[in-house]
């Protein structure tokens, strides 16, 4: 089957503006033409030293186990924490803590060393951090000198009536702190943003994920809230406020692992906001349309009326409107995102 999927290039200048990244500044030098994708580079499934890697997972199985299995497979080690115990992907070590109890800190300063006192791990990734005290809980009592932190955020803090197209961070606003879910998320952010430096670290990386394919529940979230993909399987009809006519760069979770394995060494990336966005545009009910036919259906899409129903809440604005970024990939020494969304879909398959 071939991939009836065209990347769309808008050609719009803004395209050809370097990106404004907080914190270091990631790219020097002159213009690239953003009507390339970025080149199938060739880098290292993992560094020269494996890596020690702890991620901080959620309630539910999700991202911190599929980032684990990648860490393996990429010849690293991995420790998930999480709640409770639950089946986690082979070779991956599990450390049960819940960061919202009191004996968090108990449970896990035991681990963080090794029998010579020095950090054990290399890597730290933040999956389930929401808010800044969960950014605050980071840097003070999870995180050690000798770790870099990653911590995962997302493209919707920013505000969709500032946005441009593709967005660069320094013209664009972000959600009002009472927007629920990604005002609390970017006060996060502005904790890591204003803390002062510590001289032999930790250092951290802020990076805001776009449309991130990790899963069937991926299309769920799109507003109105809906189990697409199932419906999609069942041939059902799904629903889309306008259509689905929103612009996205879908990520692949194997091309975020690449992207965090490289922090430790990546210096540039050191106390900067990365937008992490995937290589091909497309309109979100394109994404649906090839899931359908991956999945041996057609795509049956109904456009959600809004005349006369309830407002949308709040904190769905920022899924509507198109969440696209610069082409090629604008960080020099950090791995570019290469996987399209059908070989991202065929995969979860």
């Amino acid at each position: 089957m071939t991939d009836p999927i065209r990347d769309i290039h808008l050609g719009a200048p803004a395209e050809c503006l370097r990106p404004c990244i907080l914190g270091a500044a990631l790219q020097e030098g002159g213009l690239r033409d953003p009507r390339t994708l970025p080149s199938p580079e060739k880098y290292p499934s993992h560094s020269a030293a494996p890596l020690e890697i702890l991620l901080l997972g959620q309630e539910e199985a999700g991202l911190a186990e599929a980032l684990a299995r990648q860490a393996v497979s990429a010849g690293h080690q991995a420790t998930v924490v999480i709640p409770r115990e639950r089946p986690l992907p082979q070779g991956v070590s599990c450390l049960v803590a819940d960061r919202e109890q009191e004996d968090f800190s108990r449970l896990l300063h035991p681990h963080l060393r090794r029998e010579d006192h020095t950090p054990r791990f290399s890597l730290t990734v933040d999956c389930s951090g929401r808010e800044k005290r969960h950014a605050r809980q980071d840097l003070e009592e999870v995180v050690l000198p000798g770790t870099h932190l990653a911590f995962l955020s997302r493209d919707l803090v920013y505000d969709p009536e500032s946005r441009d197209f593709p967005t660069c961070q320094e013209r664009t606003a972000y959600c009002p702190e009472d927007t629920p879910l990604w005002g609390p998320l970017h006060q996060a952010e502005l904790h890591f943003l204003q803390s002062p430096p510590f001289p032999d670290g930790p250092h951290w990386t802020i990076l805001r994920l776009t449309l991130l394919l990790d899963g069937p529940r991926c299309l769920d979230d799109f507003p109105p809230a809906q189990e697409r993909w199932q419906r999609l399987k069942e041939g059902k009809p799904i629903s889309l406020l306008s259509g689905g006519h929103w612009l996205v760069q879908p990520l692949a979770v194997a091309d975020l692992a690449r992207i965090l394995f490289a922090l430790p060494q990546a210096h540039a990336a050191w106390e900067a906001i990365l937008d992490c966005a995937g290589p091909r545009r497309m309109e979100f009910r394109q994404l649906c349309q090839l899931a359908a036919r991956l999945l041996g259906q057609e795509a049956r899409i109904q456009e959600e009326p809004r005349q006369g129903t309830p407002p949308l809440p709040q904190e769905y604005a920022p899924y509507l409107c198109h969440r696209i970024y610069p082409l090629p990939w604008p960080y020099p020494g950090i791995p570019a995102p290469l996987l399209s969304p059908q070989e991202i879909l065929k995969e979860l398959l």
